[in-house]
């Protein structure tokens, strides 16, 4: 088994079509995605939100618009979590 990482390098702004392209995937495969501080922490204060912006959630939107499943944790299944 093999895995790739690619990069992105810092310039102009992606539109939701430009970013989709760049998160598809051509066969299956298994995605994790979640939002850590500097030091590790997933949570601030109790919560993911704290860590979290704008393009943090839009990027969350857009993988799961691309799923065919989709596994949450706890709290967000419970409601406790707003997206």
């Amino acid at each position: 088994m093999s895995a790739s990482l690619s990069r992105l390098e810092a310039g102009g702004t992606l539109d939701d079509c430009a970013l989709t392209d760049l998160y598809r995937a051509d066969g299956p495969v298994v995605r994790v995605n979640f939002v850590t501080s500097v030091d590790g922490a997933v949570e601030l204060d109790g919560f993911s939100e704290g860590l979290s912006g704008v393009p943090d959630k839009r990027v969350f939107g857009l993988l799961r618009m691309l799923c065919d499943g989709l596994a949450v944790g706890s709290p967000t299944n419970m409601g406790v979590l707003s997206w």
